[in-house]
């Protein structure tokens, strides 16, 4: 049986960044957009792709960042064998943000392809700007993993999931008004 007490604190912990988080993506974002960040010089389909790889690598740092960590880490500590399970708690959470970042980068990265090519040009900085905050999201996500466990994840995961999830739904939303030719 679950503890409803238990859960009632933690769905409150959890929820105590949601005031600064949400805000910061889905204001923050769209009034960057439109008072601060120039729109790119580009206007070509292959321009446009070129300028959503450029954001997806800066995407891909947080990944690597983690890969990386992980890497010398089992060089270092003697955990070269991922199936002996003798990672200490640190390297066991690395290995969960790791799968958490790939996950999270497909639907950011396959996303941020589509804007690229439907958004009109004056708002191209989006990718940019969701881009920074994706990675900040990604780093939030890490650092508070490590430093409060599990529910430590909340600020990152809101970033992230403010960021991509309007991302995913837009690209749909402009996809399918081509595909019907409006």
């Amino acid at each position: 049986m679950v503890d409803a007490t238990g859960v009632r604190q933690r769905q409150g912990k959890i929820a105590s960044s949601i005031w600064w988080t949400l805000p910061l993506v889905l204001l923050g974002v769209p009034a960057l957009d439109l008072w601060v960040v120039p729109a790119p010089a580009i206007d070509g389909t292959a321009e446009r792709l070129a300028y959503a790889a450029r954001c997806n690598a800066v995407a891909v740092v947080p990944y690597f960042a983690v890969c990386v960590k992980i890497m010398l880490t089992r060089f270092l500590s003697g955990a070269h064998d991922p199936l002996s399970h003798v990672e200490d708690h640190s390297l066991k959470v690395d290995c969960r943000v790791m799968q958490n970042h790939l996950e999270q980068l497909v639907a950011f990265a396959l996303s941020a392809f589509a804007l690229a090519t439907l958004l009109p040009r004056a708002h191209l900085q989006l990718l940019w700007l969701a881009t920074a905050v994706f990675v900040l999201g990604r780093f939030v996500y890490w650092w508070g993993y490590h430093r409060e466990g599990t529910l430590g994840r909340a600020p990152g995961v809101q970033l992230t999931a403010a960021t991509t999830i309007p991302m995913v739904l837009f690209a749909a939303v402009l996809v399918l008004r081509a595909a019907l030719g409006g």
